[in-house]
């Protein structure tokens, strides 16, 4: 099964915004992961997780959270995945709403 796994995501999720594979170089935009995303949630016949986030900081209207989770998905065919990592998330207030602005996936 083609999980998503840790691939060491770098990206911009604001106005704009891409995704960076940092292990393969590779950028997309956000269209691309929307699609790739709903093509993989779609083969999907069962997926849990649990996360624990914590504040790490709050500088000049920048959230830093640093989030710890599991997951476990099971796919149609009955193939399982399972991983359990750590990321950051850079969020900010764009108008009435807050908007990652930048996501570093499988922080050590």
């Amino acid at each position: 099964m083609a999980a998503a796994g840790c691939r060491g995501l770098h990206g911009s999720l604001g106005p704009g915004g891409f995704t960076l594979d940092l292990k393969t170089g590779k950028a997309s935009s956000l269209e691309q992961l929307r699609t790739s995303r709903t093509s993989l949630f779609r083969s999907l016949a069962r997926a849990e997780v649990s996360n624990e986030g914590k504040l790490r900081s709050f500088e000049d209207g920048v959230v830093t959270v640093e989030m710890r989770y599991s997951l476990s998905v099971t796919s149609r065919s009955g193939k399982t995945f399972s991983e359990v990592a750590k990321e950051s998330y850079r969020v900010k207030k764009f108008g009435d709403r807050w908007l990652i602005i930048e996501n570093r996936d499988c922080e050590p």
